[in-house]
């Protein structure tokens, strides 16, 4: 069988939220479907689905926050989510230990990816726990950051991570300092959005449906994988990206945590939801910040094998 590169772009650092993608490379997934997967990192930190709108990728992370951010520009942008990563929404705020609760961050500074919608998510977040987001300081965040170490130095007293990275990272520092997390669909529940989420550029799958189907196949035997022996995952996940130089504490801790989370019980990897899916574009609409976006728009189960 002729071997056909594919080109993954990741969103930010390889990280528990990659790690399929390792195991299927390292246990032979993806050549046994005739395929030589790819993964890089953009190297301006941006998010994989303006590598698929430029040609420049095959599949990429995002999350369903961001797609919503291009389709209430423009409802024909050819991206669509074609397998979801996780069973539910695991981002959420950290906060230094004077923040007891989202609501606490009234009066005080929140550090802000710059994303109008991440923005709403965190406000709703906040004044739904009874809080003021209007009373809260709003500083941008340089991309380049130790979450950690900024809050020990009180440059912010929260930021919107990932539980199973950045939470950890915070419950095993060596920084004198306690911290909390708070995920954001405990506060409100249309926030139990799809994130992160593997891309496609629609005229990409129109004209290779054949490669994504082979392609998810065999991704979904490295997350399953993954989920059944979490610390050998982990090994593979250090060994193919040791320049970046990963602490192995938070890698076993984060993959053991995330592996529980890659699929929703008793159910297939991968399928999105259509009901949930919709769930938070009926929120997103209600916030008029462009063009309404209609609920059956940007994903698709076609290519799983379901």
């Amino acid at each position: 069988m002729k071997t056909e590169t594919i080109r993954l772009a990741l969103e930010w650092i390889p990280n528990t939220n990659h790690t399929g993608f390792y195991t299927a490379i390292e246990n032979g997934y993806y050549a046994d479907e005739g395929l030589n997967l790819s993964i890089f990192m953009p190297d301006d930190h941006g998010d994989g689905r303006d590598w698929l709108l430029q040609g420049k990728a095959d599949f990429a992370i995002t999350e369903q926050m961001s797609l919503s951010d291009v389709f209430v520009k423009d409802q024909q942008t050819p991206l669509v989510a074609i397998a979801a990563l996780t069973d539910h929404n695991l981002s959420g705020l950290l906060t230094n230990h004077q923040i007891s609760r989202p609501k606490d961050l009234t009066g005080n500074t929140y550090a802000t990816f710059g994303y109008p919608t991440e923005q709403a998510i965190i406000r709703d977040t906040i004044n739904a726990d009874g809080g003021d987001y209007n009373q809260v300081t709003i500083v941008p965040n340089d991309m380049i950051f130790d979450p950690v170490k900024d809050l020990a130095d009180q440059k912010y007293d929260g930021i919107f991570v990932y539980h199973h990275w950045e939470g950890l990272m915070a419950r095993l520092s060596d920084e004198n300092e306690d911290y909390h997390f708070y995920y954001v669909k405990d506060y409100v529940p249309e926030f139990d959005y799809y994130t992160p989420v593997l891309a496609a550029n629609t005229h990409f799958l129109g004209e290779h449906g054949d490669v994504a189907r082979r392609f998810l196949k065999a991704t979904r035997k490295g997350f399953m994988f993954a989920e059944r022996f979490p610390e050998a995952a982990a090994q593979i996940l250090m060994r193919y990206v040791p320049d970046r130089r990963l602490q192995e504490s938070l890698v076993l801790a984060s993959q053991s945590e995330i592996s529980q989370h890659y699929r929703m019980p008793n159910s297939l990897w991968g399928v999105i939801d259509k009901s949930r899916w919709e769930k938070f574009y009926v929120w997103l609409n209600r916030q008029k910040m462009g063009k309404m976006i209609p609920n059956d728009i940007g994903f698709t189960n076609r290519y799983l094998d379901i």
